[in-house]
């Protein structure tokens, strides 16, 4: 029975060095696992030899029928090792796994990154290093990128800045194209005729009524009138 159990205790030490992880979990290879050596202290029982000094008695001497009297006694000392334990705090050194800086762990190893002020709009890539949405910028994200100081965000005409964002404005009697930037004359004349009652012409960016030779526009700029 006893072997059996040292043979289990052998085989569990085994499984425990043989494992590649330490008391914290981590594999030492792991992704951004750092390791570092720390001292701890561990009590240990020394034996030691000590002087002592043994009493005894001398009588210099002295003997009665092979006897020392004791008025004739001398105490003395010699000294003597004896064997002693003491308890002594012995230095060691073990190496520990660990998150390097930034990262936190999960399972055996450290993949994810820490910003510790967060990312407000966007992921951290990095130890404090956000990667922004776009439209967003700043150390933790939290700041709007105004796209409309540089080159105009490319708007042809008018460009409106939005939080994240931004938009492409045209001036009265423009559209604004599929590419959401360029803006282009809108002819009027092609819905009802602009609401010209006889001729409607088209300019850039407006458009113009017209009437027939002997006619006259009236106040509303659309109706022809004798």
């Amino acid at each position: 029975m006893l072997i059996k159990v040292l043979i289990f205790v052998c085989w569990l030490v085994y499984s425990v060095n043989s494992s590649g992880k330490n008391e914290t979990g981590l594999d030492p290879t792991g992704e951004n696992v750092c390791t570092r050596t720390i001292k701890y202290f561990v009590n240990k029982t020394q034996l030691y030899m000590r002087q002592v000094l043994v009493p005894y008695y001398d009588c210099d001497g002295i003997s009665i029928f092979g006897d020392c009297p004791f008025w004739a006694q001398t105490k003395k000392f010699r000294s003597e090792s004896k064997s002693s334990v003491k308890n002594v705090l012995v230095v060691r050194t073990k190496n520990i796994s660990e998150c390097c800086p930034g990262y936190q762990q999960y399972n055996s190893s450290c993949p994810t990154a820490v910003c510790k002020d967060g990312c407000l709009n966007g992921v951290c890539v990095a130890p404090n290093k956000c990667l922004c949405s776009k439209g967003y910028t700043g150390p933790t994200c939290n700041q709007d990128h105004n796209e409309c100081l540089v080159s105009n965000g490319g708007c042809s005409h008018a460009c409106i800045n939005t939080k994240g964002s931004f938009l492409c404005s045209c001036p009265i009697g423009w559209i604004l194209k599929d590419d959401k930037k360029t803006c282009e004359d809108h002819d009027e004349c092609l819905v009802l005729n602009g609401g010209c009652s006889h001729a409607c012409i088209n300019t850039k960016g407006s458009f113009l009524c017209s009437c027939p030779i002997g006619w006259i526009l009236k106040d509303d700029k659309k109706t022809c009138e004798v």
